[in-house]
């Protein structure tokens, strides 16, 4: 069993769920409930592709045939055949549903309406191109290709900006992965497979200009919300990009190693955990260079530190510590309050929507029993534990709301209940060790 696509529209989670051969649709909505739209047999189709933004289509090939179906409150749809597009190999949907993008070896690449209501418009590649994979990047904007040409690998980056697709990039030989895109499309960083480096490449910068290098960097990048920032961790230390100089530089390099980092909601500063060297610092991002750090913490009583939250308003830090439990930080300065009730080594936790509460699992690192706990931010009072009993140990959570938290496990996602509110397993099958909820981000300027 896998999940092989999902889209989420702001009130409910679409997952494709691929078992023996079955595609199924599963809808998670945000009030908990659960509902199987419906299910395709998956050796007919292939490419299935669905618009991540809105989760109202689904789209794949059946043969030369281009088919989509329109994913209902309560059901699948029935198949819409498109037409044909010879030899199609790769379809791919715009993510907020505006098109379906296929190619064929030949060169071709066809942008089709969902709807029907209209005829594909066509983009003939260069002679002699046989497309390999086709990609969107976050917004839609933009469209990543790669291709055989001749004997050797080839990358086209298109932009869709205007009503006629206008070519950004093309690469032949030495062909970078298109790792990432930020928040609002502007850049994206590569990954160069023999190096192992990633590389930063601007969109405004001339045609045939080189990724800028990023070096020995050990774990993925974190783009900030309105894509200005971006910092990069690694062995040697962590890295902060301005990105919104014509060429980025590195700006700001933070002590090593760092176990996490965290942007503000509004991106007014980056919160950075110092792992194993006991430290805490804040990184204002303000003008094109940061002000001087503010070292927040700096001492052994807690232990190792270990991870990170902000609240909402960004004005505390919910830091999880290798002896002390959780830690409340307020940004502008002042001692930590230890929360009461954990003297354990606790990874990861969040704060609910108002900011009126912080969460920490525990049962991981720790000796504590599988559970969530919950303190009031403004007492800092150990309000609730709530037990996961013989479930799996919780490893990170986000709060549905005041009253709710979505939990990964090791077997599935888990919807606890606060306040004598039921708890209930929304997802079963799959170990996961992460959530990453989409905020909507200001436009790009």
């Amino acid at each position: 069993m896998s999940i092989d696509r999902t889209a989420w529209n702001g009130r409910r989670l679409i997952l494709l769920v691929i078992e023996d051969g079955v595609a199924n649709f599963d809808a998670l909505s945000e009030d908990g409930s659960y509902r199987r739209l419906g299910a395709l047999i998956a050796t007919g189709y292939r490419s299935g592709t669905m618009d991540s933004k809105t989760g109202r289509w689904f789209g794949a090939i059946r043969g030369n045939e281009v088919v989509v179906f329109e994913i209902g409150d309560t059901d699948l749809g029935e198949p819409r055949r498109l037409g044909r597009h010879p030899g199609v190999i790769r379809a791919e949907f715009h993510p907020r549903g505006d098109f379906l993008v296929t190619a064929s070896p030949d060169g071709e690449i066809r942008f089709w309406d969902p709807t029907g209501s209209s005829e594909p418009r066509v983009l003939e590649g260069p002679p002699g191109l046989g497309f390999v994979t086709l990609n969107l990047n976050g917004d839609g904007e933009v469209l990543e290709a790669y291709a055989e040409q001749g004997d050797e690998d080839a990358a086209f980056l298109w932009s869709l900006d205007g009503e006629t697709p206008r070519l950004l990039r093309h690469y032949v030989g030495a062909v970078p992965w298109i790792g990432a895109w930020d928040l609002v499309g502007r850049r994206f960083y590569t990954f160069a497979e023999q190096s192992k480096d990633l590389g930063l490449l601007l969109l405004s910068a001339p045609p045939g200009a080189e990724p800028i290098p990023i070096v020995d960097v050990s774990w993925l990048p974190d783009f900030h919300p309105h894509g200005d920032w971006l910092s990069t961790n690694g062995f040697e230390g962590s890295l902060l990009w301005n990105l919104a100089r014509p060429f980025s530089v590195v700006i700001a390099r933070l002590p090593q190693p760092v176990f996490d980092l965290e942007f503000e909601r509004e991106g007014r500063f980056l919160a950075a955990s110092g792992g194993r060297n006991y430290w805490m610092r804040l990184w204002p991002l303000e003008g094109e260079v940061p002000r001087a750090a503010a070292t927040m913490l700096e001492t052994h009583e807690h232990g190792h530190i270990y991870g990170v939250a902000v609240s909402p308003d960004g004005g505390q830090l919910l830091v999880s510590t290798q002896v002390s439990g959780a830690l409340l930080m307020p940004v502008s300065g002042g001692p930590a309050q230890v929360l009461e009730g954990l003297e354990d080594a606790i990874i990861g936790g969040a704060f609910s929507p108002s900011g009126r509460l912080a969460a920490v699992p525990t049962g991981g690192w720790s000796s504590e029993p599988p559970a969530v706990h919950l303190w009031d931010v403004g007492t800092g009072r150990h309000v609730e534990a709530v037990e996961t009993d013989s479930n799996p140990t919780p490893h990170c959570l986000h709060f549905l709301s005041e009253g709710e938290i979505l939990v990964a496990t090791e077997t599935g996602f888990m919807k606890l209940g606060l306040d004598g509110r039921p708890s209930e397993f929304l997802l079963e099958g799959y170990y996961l060790s992460l959530i990453h909820i989409s905020e909507p981000t200001r436009p790009p300027s």
